[in-house]
């Protein structure tokens, strides 16, 4: 069962965390804390393949959808993530139309994309389940990053692809993209405000990060369905810092 397609289905508004740190106590703690999502992040994070699979299984277990974030259009763990039963894939650093329908491609079945299939995967249930070739047909959620000029300029010819279940907008390298300060700059709004009309306008869901005053007003504003509330790094530092100001 794909928990975040249901509740997708279904109009919740979903949250979840990036994930960093490649550790099965810290994935555990945190899918049973209520998140809708975790995204495991092989771009800037250090998962393994090995590392990945686990943090699945952890995930599934306490009824939280594990996302897997592929570094680039890397094939090779782009397959690997999705045999290991991954509620979703999001791809980074899309510009165009043309790789947009790649990603949409790399998740899905021959004759439809280019996705490789093995009945002997935990996806497949190693094979020992009746029916097993049917189970190509479970939902795996599509999510494409827009966080370049490229992209945004792209933006309208990126969301005619058809398949695509979020478009998130990285707003961090969105700023350095434009040469932007501080996350909170008027451009990088109007940027954003002009990419969340857009999707709407599409149809498709909208994601974006929250963990600023200024980006969670603009969510509210634009029913904005996927919210990342944080990253794992940034909220073990910062309970840190504020249990080390308690006792000075």
């Amino acid at each position: 069962m794909n928990f975040l397609k249901d509740k997708i289905i279904k109009k919740r508004t979903l949250r979840g965390m990036w994930s960093l740190i490649p550790n099965n106590l810290v994935t555990e703690v945190l899918s049973i804390s209520g998140l809708d999502f975790i995204i495991l992040d092989m771009e800037h994070g250090n998962f393994s393949k090995i590392d990945i699979e686990n943090s699945i299984v952890v995930c599934e277990l306490n009824g939280c959808s594990p996302l897997v974030r592929v570094p680039l259009m890397e094939k090779g763990n782009i397959q690997s993530a999705l045999d290991s039963g991954c509620h979703g894939l999001v791809f980074p650093k899309i510009s165009t139309k043309f790789e947009a329908a790649e990603a949409i491609s790399l998740c899905e079945f021959s004759p439809i994309g280019e996705r490789g299939f093995n009945p002997f995967t935990r996806f497949n249930k190693y094979n020992l389940k009746v029916n097993n070739f049917n189970k190509s047909k479970k939902p795996i959620l599509r999510i494409l990053i827009i966080e370049t000029r490229q992209g945004v300029e792209n933006l309208d010819e990126i969301l005619s692809v058809k398949g695509i279940d979020v478009i998130y907008l990285g707003i961090y390298d969105l700023l350095k993209e434009y040469n932007g300060k501080d996350i909170n700059d008027g451009f990088l709004t109007k940027i954003i405000i002009s990419c969340l009309e857009k999707i709407k306008k599409s149809g498709k869901i909208s994601g974006l990060m929250v963990n600023n005053k200024k980006m969670l007003r603009i969510s509210k504003k634009f029913k904005v369905q996927f919210l990342a509330i944080s990253v794992d790094t940034e909220l073990l530092g910062k309970a840190a810092n504020t249990m080390i100001s308690k006792i000075k």
